[in-house]
């Protein structure tokens, strides 16, 4: 139920945006923007979410491999020994 209403939630907010975001730019009125404006636009934008899905992506692998791990001790200020919250630490049920 809560998963429902949170995607509820999601969804209400980008339809706000969309609509937002074209009635400005309906309201800009004659101002045109050419096509290769348009498609600068567009790879822009594609290019920006690649690079954030990419770094995402190396986020979660360098997290699962252990690198992360590697870092911390020899930092020794990110998960420290006996510390809770990381999972090797944590208490195995059964």
């Amino acid at each position: 139920m809560r998963l429902v209403l949170l995607l509820f939630a999601l969804a209400g907010l980008l339809i706000l945006a969309v609509w937002g975001s074209l009635s400005v730019w309906q309201s800009m009125g004659d101002v045109a923007m050419p096509a290769a404006g348009l498609a600068s636009l567009l790879g822009g934008v594609l290019v920006t979410f690649v690079v954030g899905v990419g770094l995402m992506a190396l986020v979660f692998y360098s997290s699962r491999r252990g690198h992360d791990q590697a870092a911390a001790d020899s930092t020794g200020e990110i998960g420290r020994v006996g510390d809770p919250a990381m999972p090797e630490n944590r208490r195995q049920s059964g």
